[in-house]
């Protein structure tokens, strides 16, 4: 299945596997995230990949390369520090009896913020 931007959707999670996966060539809808794939082919071949078939059939999907990787990881970063000093300021203005305006102000910024 497609999880969105053309991503598969991991069968044993659900969710879209947006930075790799792993299929067996037999069944290529059978699609795994790289975090389950370990599990997918495990319990004596019948994880989520339970086709029997062995490691030597599966195939690894990088959507993206280790450069864009880096360069994402880097605004994530920044994002989740935003999100740190949001917080904070959420805390010391929670802390006292803050003025509407300052409580509008922060809840604004919590809309337009993105990860």
């Amino acid at each position: 299945g497609d999880g969105g931007d053309g991503a598969p959707v991991c069968c044993a999670s659900g969710l879209p596997c947006f930075f790799a996966s792993v299929r067996c060539a037999c069944e290529p809808s059978r699609t795994v995230s790289a975090a389950h794939a370990a599990a997918a082919v495990g319990a004596g071949g019948r994880g989520s990949l339970s086709c029997g078939c062995g490691a030597s059939v599966l195939r690894a999907t990088v959507r993206w390369p280790p450069s864009l990787l880096g360069r994402f990881e880097a605004l994530l970063s920044r994002r989740l520090a935003a999100r740190k000093r949001w917080i904070a300021a959420v805390e010391t203005a929670l802390s006292g009896s803050p003025p509407l305006g300052e409580v509008t102000a922060l809840l604004g910024r919590a809309e337009t913020m993105q990860l």
